[in-house]
């Protein structure tokens, strides 16, 4: 598995209220839409501490088989209208392809 975490800022001037309606209700939907994508979780942030400068409003975690069909999906027309969709909600996203090291389990 591939993995890559988006760091979500608001669109200057939405509440935060309405952010996270805009991002579940409508966004969410559009992103379930490509089917290539293996897991599409949302983290919204609901505190922080020790950030550097402006704090990030929320993260998401997209999974993918390998690297080469995270670019694949990327370049996709299929992909398209979840990345239109994400500048009517977001001012600015950061990328960061992840590895994975479990130190504890879930469920266990």
């Amino acid at each position: 598995m591939y993995q890559a975490i988006f760091v979500i800022y608001r669109k200057e001037g939405w509440t935060r209220e309405r952010f996270m309606d805009y991002w579940v209700n409508t966004h969410m939907p559009i992103a379930k839409q490509v089917t290539q994508i293996r897991g599409y979780t949302v983290f919204p942030t609901i505190g922080v501490t020790g950030e550097l400068g402006e704090p990030a409003d929320g993260f998401v975690l997209l999974t993918f088989d390998s690297k080469e069909h995270f670019h694949q999906v990327l370049r996709s027309e299929e992909f398209r209208p979840a990345l239109a969709d994400g500048d009517v909600f977001t001012r600015h996203v950061e990328r960061y392809t992840v590895d994975k090291h479990v130190g504890i389990p879930l469920g266990v």
